[in-house]
């Protein structure tokens, strides 16, 4: 975090081009009026993330560095945390690391790292609501769980998004087996505070919803008023985006992606091994016809998602990435995502029917269902709503080692990880300057 800072000088009195402004303006107002109003920019509504940024102003004064530095106050956190799963997870702790690091390169969280946008900040209080719930359930300690929910409650303050935690938690205790499950009052005193801050989130954009929620409402209706073909035919290519987009977001792991599907190969049986290839080669075939351009992925004239090309999905990354490398990071990006996924079916028909797992494996494994079962529902989506989905991604892979302290695997991956680091850094270093300068142009006017 500290090179990736260095290398690309955040601070000044500025914003990268993102809604991060609408959010400060609401961070000013609470600061000049003591009252909480959503900005008529904003369609989602973080109290946490305005709160948390004004009371720090209070003590340190206000400025948008102070509102950077939360996102990456929360970054930290939410790594630590992550670090902390993977080892709940029993993972190898070097494998952990790695993945730790990579999940830092990942280009996205880098792009929101220096920014006010809610996306990392979710992400962080995310992870340490998961940490925190898998570790109590793991040590039977009510006090952890309790913990776990104020996370929870912060992740739902900073994005509604966080509901899915309220999601995961009733499938857990739901699915598990009796001796498994946890206590009445365990699930209560995980679960209450979470419910009151999402019951909280729908009040208030009920009763004072901005210009932009309420236009979102009136685009909810009509995607969902779409023909049912069509509206398939938009959750498949919902679908194959969360896929690429994850992919891309994999690229810094990418000796683990190989390790991981090499080490299942070596040593599942014949029969998992050829259905293991199998559903590789169906998912590549799927993603080639995704990208030359298919009945199910081409602009149709009713559908909500703007008409781009295949899969381009233009709001953060690929406006970001030079143009001639757009289209071999969407192949790599769906490769990637393809040998996760074939990882993903093959942990899951080698372990069995989901009642066999113990609860805090089923909250872990239901919560990216959940979360993509909203995304699928809600009309706009954003590559940056994606960043929630990785390290998910990166846990099932780090899981793969359980078994062994693969130090020398760990070597060249976090290599590969500090290396894109470098790379992100230096092309966000150029951007920064030139909204720096764009920032100081409108100060002098």
């Amino acid at each position: 975090m500290l090179l990736a800072a260095v290398l690309v000088d955040p601070f000044g009195e500025f914003l990268p081009d993102d809604d991060g402004f609408a959010y400060a303006r609401s961070v000013q107002y609470l600061l000049h009026s003591g009252e909480y109003k959503l900005d008529a920019w904003s369609a989602a509504n973080m109290p946490v993330q305005i709160y948390v940024a004004a009371g720090l102003s209070k003590v340190f004064g206000y400025s948008l560095d102070l509102l950077k530095l939360t996102t990456v106050g929360m970054l930290g956190v939410g790594l630590a945390s992550f670090y902390g799963l993977a080892r709940e997870l029993r993972a190898a702790r070097w494998t952990s690391f790695a993945a730790t690091v990579a999940l830092l390169a990942s280009p996205l969280v880098l792009l929101l790292t220096f920014s006010f946008q809610s996306d990392v900040q979710f992400m962080g209080w995310l992870m340490l609501a998961l940490f925190l719930y898998v570790r109590g359930i793991r040590q039977d300690s009510d006090r952890l769980v309790f913990l776990g929910s104020l996370a929870a409650a912060c992740a739902i303050g900073t994005r509604q998004l966080g509901v899915a935690i309220i999601g995961g938690l009733m499938v857990a205790w739901v699915l598990a087996r009796r001796e498994d499950r946890p206590r009445l009052r365990t699930l209560l005193l995980a679960a209450v505070i979470p419910t009151v801050a999402a019951a909280l989130q729908f009040r208030s954009g009920l009763q004072e919803p901005t210009f932009t929620q309420v236009a979102r409402l009136y685009e909810q209706r009509v995607y969902l008023e779409q023909p049912p073909l069509l509206l398939a035919q938009e959750f498949v290519w919902r679908l194959a985006i969360v896929l690429q987009y994850v992919g891309i977001s994999l690229l810094p792991a990418l000796p683990l992606v190989v390790a991981a599907a090499a080490g299942y190969i070596q040593r599942s049986r014949p029969r998992a091994k050829r259905l293991f290839q199998l559903t590789i080669l169906i998912g590549l075939a799927l993603c080639a016809s995704l990208l030359t351009g298919s009945p199910l992925t081409e602009p149709w004239p009713r559908s909500v998602h703007w008409p781009w090309p295949p899969l381009g999905l233009e709001w953060l990354l690929h406006t970001w990435l030079p143009p001639d490398l757009v289209l071999p990071i969407d192949l790599v990006g769906l490769a990637l995502a393809t040998v996760v996924g074939a990882l993903g079916v093959a942990g899951l028909r080698a372990l069995g029917p989901i009642r066999r797992h113990r609860p805090e494996t089923i909250l872990l494994a239901s919560i990216p269902v959940i979360m993509f079962g909203l995304h699928l529902a809600y009309p706009q989506l954003n590559d940056t709503y994606i960043l929630s989905f990785v390290p998910f991604a990166l846990l099932l892979l780090v899981i793969q080692f359980r078994e062994s302290a693969t130090l020398r695997l760990a070597v060249p991956a976090t290599g590969v990880a500090l290396t894109v680091i470098l790379i992100v850094s230096l092309m966000l270093r150029a951007d920064f300057a030139a909204e720096r300068t764009r920032w100081a142009a409108a100060d002098r006017l």
